[in-house]
């Protein structure tokens, strides 16, 4: 019995998915003589009501079983979902393919009453616990590969969420300030500590911006860690504004109240292209920087579990990304097969140049490394903002 890893009792799943076949196929081959096994294979599937609970449905499970034909009808509209009564205009279902578990899916009224009432209402093996190194309708399998150059950046390692887009961190300036200053503009980390600097550097607050946790992680992997929380303390004697957010820097840049901007450069795109400010220049650090990551992925006891795979199947589409410059969004895509926004090569820009960023060192110790950088500041001052 190959079969059974989703019944009438369970979380909507597969019944006979890959995953559940190998898991199988490697314990009967440790403990039975090869030429001896059969595998039983299904030719059925089941019907969830997921919408509300069992007991206000006046079942004992959620799950109907069905044969492939009757699976046929409901998907033809020989079955519907209003007894033969009207309205049917139309058959509310959407059904892909999961290549993954070899498994094809249907979602009646997916949009309309998904309210995963499961999610809130009790626990379930797909939901808390895992089968062969996956966990059903929350970690999503999709194999999507995701590639930029020399840089990689594929789901994560448990397939929790998935690379969409490479934000490269770089400095923005105002031109013309500079010119009137008598001024460069900097072209590498160490120059933002020139005292020419002192009062232009604008930075977002550590306490607030992704952005600046991601300066914070930088310098302590390109310095060392105390090397790297001292940088920030010298940067600090020429910062005048730390933004509540990361785009802040760049949005003043072009009128000329920020002079040199630390954040992401297609933030400074945005400024240049939508915008208008052609007075501004933007730097990437000449012996390297680092990046963030924009991903998507699917919480856990998310209320539309199957519109969420929907979601993740589009959004990692070039279809889906390709369609971010239209709407002022110049970063790196990391979706192979995807076309670069061209805004983002006309700068000049080169998104290889970038360190070997420590993901895992960061996700684990950024909030202690916060704490030791503020209170190496301090505690901080007005400068900070927060709104």
């Amino acid at each position: 019995m190959s079969y059974g890893m989703a019944w009438a009792g369970s979380a909507p799943g597969p019944v006979s998915p890959r995953s559940w076949l190998e898991g199988i196929y490697d314990y009967a081959t440790k403990v039975m003589d090869p030429d001896k096994i059969f595998l039983g294979m299904p030719a059925y599937g089941w019907n969830w009501q997921i919408y509300d609970t069992p007991e206000n449905l006046g079942e004992t499970y959620r799950g109907v079983s069905n044969t492939y034909y009757a699976a046929r009808y409901w998907m033809t509209g020989a079955y519907n979902f209003t007894g033969d009564a009207p309205p049917q205009p139309f058959l509310p279902i959407v059904a892909y393919w999961d290549d993954y578990d070899k498994v094809p899916y249907a979602f009646p009224h997916v949009y309309d009453y998904m309210e995963g009432a499961d999610a809130v209402s009790r626990e379930y093996p797909q939901l808390a616990d895992t089968y062969n190194r996956r966990r059903y309708l929350t970690a999503y399998g999709k194999e999507q590969k995701t590639e930029f150059g020399t840089i990689f950046i594929d789901r994560d390692a448990d397939g929790y969420w998935y690379g969409i887009y490479k934000g490269i961190l770089g400095f923005m300036v105002n031109k013309d300030e500079l010119a009137r200053m008598n001024l460069e503009a900097p072209q590498d980390w160490q120059d933002l500590l020139k005292e020419e600097y002192k009062d232009l550097i604008w930075l977002s607050n550590y306490n607030t911006a992704g952005t600046a946790k991601l300066v914070i992680n930088t310098m302590i992997q390109k310095y060392g860690h105390d090397e790297g929380i001292q940088y920030l303390v010298d940067l600090d004697k020429n910062i005048q504004v730390y933004t509540k957010s990361g785009s802040g820097p760049s949005k003043n840049v072009g009128t000329g109240e920020c002079v040199v901007g630390i954040g992401f450069l297609h933030d400074g795109i945005t400024q240049i292209v939508d915008n208008g400010y052609e007075n501004i220049e933007l730097v990437i650090p000449s012996s390297g920087t680092s990046f963030e990551v924009g991903a998507t992925a699917i919480f856990k006891g998310a209320a539309h579990p199957n519109a969420a795979k929907l979601w993740i199947e589009y959004a990692l589409s070039p279809e889906c990304v390709e369609l971010a410059d239209d709407y002022g969004s110049y970063q790196f895509l990391v979706i192979d097969n995807a076309q670069q926004p061209s805004q983002a090569a006309d700068f000049g820009l080169d998104p290889n140049n970038v360190m070997k960023y420590d993901f895992e060192d960061a996700k684990n110790n950024i909030t202690t490394y916060i704490e030791e950088v503020m209170n190496a500041l301090g505690g901080g001052d007005d400068r900070f903002q927060t709104e």
